[in-house]
């Protein structure tokens, strides 16, 4: 794995709501009638997944990246954005949009104050984005093991991990072994979402 970030969950400023129980208690008061965006399938799990934690269902509106769907979440065309971190916090800073949480079990460092959405009432929650390198099946473990070796070296650079920081992202040089069980993991998890939920690969 190369880095690992947060989801930060954020509403337009129309939204009454200034925290995750608030958004909650009017997505009860009003089913099906928030819309939230999505740029990737596995955000989409993420909400999906909190929405049944939550006991809520919103509408989905899928987009096909984060910038047109950030573009909407600040044009108020969609009320609720779950993206990560480091491509809708600038619009945080700039005021459009409104930062409610973050997903994962730790508070980001560039936005201490930000609750985690365990931390807001939702125990046990934690999803989170990552990055990482991965190469074909039967590539001979040495120059796996020498790859791996040049990511470590380059993870470690203060300048990396600084650049990292400001995105609210850490770097997360593991094992190959590691990763291969994160990703392992992750399918795992997310078919069992998928399936709960209802849905289908179109």
């Amino acid at each position: 794995m190369v880095a690992i970030q947060p989801l930060l969950v954020a509403v337009h400023p129309s939204v009454p709501a200034k925290t995750m129980k608030e958004l909650v208690a009017l997505a009860k008061a009003k089913p099906g009638e928030l819309a939230y965006g999505t740029a990737g399938s596995s955000i989409h799990l993420a909400v999906e997944q909190f929405g049944a934690v939550a006991g809520i269902k919103m509408n989905h509106i899928p987009y096909k990246g984060s910038a047109p769907a950030i573009n909407d979440l600040v044009g108020g065309q969609i009320q609720v954005l779950f993206d990560p971190f480091s491509t809708l916090y600038p619009q945080v800073v700039a005021g459009k949009v409104r930062a409610l949480a973050v997903t994962t079990v730790k508070r980001s460092s560039v936005a201490p104050d930000l609750p985690t959405l365990a931390e807001a009432g939702y125990p046990g929650f934690d999803v989170s984005s990552w990055q990482g390198i991965v190469v074909p099946t039967g590539t001979p473990q040495p120059i796996v093991d020498k790859l791996h070796a040049i990511l470590v070296k380059i993870l470690a650079e203060p300048g990396v991990k600084a650049q990292f920081a400001k995105q609210g992202a850490e770097s997360a040089p593991g094992t190959p072994q590691e990763f291969g069980s994160y990703i392992a993991a992750e399918i795992t998890r997310w078919k069992k979402v998928a399936q709960d939920a209802g849905i289908t690969p179109e």
